[in-house]
């Protein structure tokens, strides 16, 4: 069977990405009518307490609006965004 030649963005996926990702969706305020940076920060150290190694944000105005949290978080998990 003939070895596949794998990209330099793949081998070092396959060096960097261990574990499994988590889908990110954002905590409200009770009313629903703000995002809860909070609760975002709590969901965030859960995630990274549970072991994932990345999360993908579902909802892009979550970066726009939290980016600091997020920038905070850098050195202890991987953040993607779908846009």
């Amino acid at each position: 069977m003939k070895k596949l030649e794998l990209s330099a963005q793949k081998q070092w996926a396959l060096e960097h990405y261990k574990g499994m990702e988590n889908l990110f969706l954002p905590s409200y305020s009770p009313d629903f009518k703000d995002l809860d940076e909070e609760g975002i920060r709590h969901d965030v150290n859960n995630s990274i307490r549970h072991g994932f190694f990345s999360m993908l944000i579902i909802f892009n105005m979550i970066i726009r609006y939290f980016k600091h949290i997020f920038h905070d978080f850098r050195n202890s998990i991987k953040i993607f965004a779908k846009t």
